[in-house]
């Protein structure tokens, strides 16, 4: 049986109890317990069936030497992941409140799955947090998982209110995702999140059969539902490698900022992306509509297998304020193609959709800001920017492109009247 320990203070200054976990224990049985404030994981392999937590005020807290698997073929059901965070009853329970996921350090505990398994689908995270406030997750080691290594947001559930469609007040910090085959970190509605020093590598599907459309980001951002929101995100100090699909991926054109009154607010400082499948960062549909702002200094891009930067819209109203800042560096690895713009140059700026129904790109009330190094490109152009054609302006975007040593090329622009991207 689980071995009392002493007496703590969580959170929010309640005491509570400590409990260290012994092998025999029912661990579901112990996070349901509201005598345990907080659940000791010690060293040594923990083998768990599919682990819900829908009660506050609980740290789950692993201890170095602790690996923490689930356990083989235990998780038949296509939404199963190793921990989850969210309301009981589908969406009719409290939203848990003041959840921590606490280790003393990602390479001294492991939580994940076992890479051998033959699942299917793309839902089986390691950790899946949603619909709940005040969820800190650092310290531990995500190793394997046959979904997202980390999936914070919404349930899209129709339960839920459209008020409650999201997650507050997240914190991630000093975290490592390996090994997982939909995406490392995957975010789709939350109003309130810090990620800061995290690694993600090695991201493609682990099985036949697994997250066969991807899209194998390392980070990936993008709101189901008109009600989901993206508001006070920052993320700081990420390194991401070895991706089969996009590095950075923002995709936005669902997002609840597209409504009045709803605002995008996105700060992203010194990120790495080395070796990515596609581009090194991706942003969709920053014209959609959309209202808010995008910041990100001192992206570092490296290897990338299409453009460094791919900024590509379907074209409505409403563009973001978008500011970047990066160094990108022998992109452009995959083969030429000529027809897509993503693999012309290291920057790309064009219109994703030729469908008449979407508006001109003609902004009023937005900007797209770059200031960007290129090093060692060996395409064609240093930029390609396209327009779908002469009807069809970029308005607002604007700024520096610098081949730095031996690299080349020309901003090629192409039914693109009224933007200003300058070589130098």
């Amino acid at each position: 049986m689980a071995r009392w320990v002493a007496p703590s203070t969580n959170g929010i200054g309640e005491y509570v109890d400590i409990w260290m976990a012994q092998p025999d224990d029912d661990i579901q049985a112990m996070l349901a317990n509201p005598r345990v404030g907080q659940l000791r994981i010690p060293a040594g392999l923990w083998e768990v069936q599919p682990l819900v937590v829908t009660r506050s005020n609980l740290i789950i807290s692993f201890e170095s030497g602790s690996i923490f698997r689930a356990a083989p073929g235990a998780y038949g059901q296509a939404a199963d992941a190793l921990i989850k965070i969210a309301p009981a009853g589908g969406g009719t329970g409290a939203r848990p409140t003041n959840i921590r996921i606490v280790g003393d350090a990602p390479d001294l505990c492991t939580l994940g799955f076992y890479d051998d398994e033959e699942y299917t689908g793309e839902f089986r995270h390691v950790i899946w947090a949603t619909n709940c406030d005040g969820v800190i997750i650092e310290g531990v080691g995500i190793d394997v998982a046959y979904g997202d290594g980390i999936f914070l947001g919404d349930e899209n559930s129709d339960s839920f209110p459209n008020a409650a469609r999201r997650s507050t007040n997240i914190r991630i910090a000093d975290v490592t995702v390996q090994r997982a085959s939909r995406n490392g970190i995957a975010v789709n509605a939350v109003d309130g999140l810090t990620v800061q020093r995290v690694a993600i590598s090695n991201i493609r599907p682990l099985a036949p059969g697994v997250a066969p459309t991807g899209p194998w980001a390392g980070f990936d951002v993008e709101p189901d539902q008109d009600q989901h929101p993206l508001s006070g995100i920052l993320i700081e100090d990420v390194t991401i490698s070895d991706t089969a699909g996009v590095g950075f991926l923002i995709e936005l054109a669902n997002a609840a900022c597209a409504q009045d009154g709803n605002t995008c607010d996105i700060e992203m400082n010194r990120i790495t992306v080395s070796d990515s499948g596609g581009a090194g960062f991706r942003l969709s549909n920053a014209f959609y509509y959309l209202h808010g702002s995008l910041t990100v200094t001192e992206l570092d891009v490296r290897r990338a297998g299409d453009a460094g930067i791919e900024f590509r819209d379907k074209s409505r109203d409403g563009l973001l304020d978008v500011s970047v800042q990066a160094t990108l560096t022998d992109c452009n690895q995959n083969p030429l193609d000529v027809d897509e713009p993503a693999t012309r140059a290291p920057l790309a700026i064009y219109m994703q959709t030729a469908v008449d129904d979407f508006a001109p790109w003609n902004r009023d009330n937005g900007r797209a800001a770059f200031t960007i190094d290129v090093n060692g490109n060996t395409r064609p152009d240093l930029a390609w920017l396209a327009g779908r054609d002469s009807s069809r302006e970029v308005q607002l975007i604007s700024g520096t492109i610098h081949g730095v040593g031996d690299t080349h090329g020309d901003i090629h622009q192409e039914n693109t009247e009224g933007i200003t991207l300058a070589g130098v």
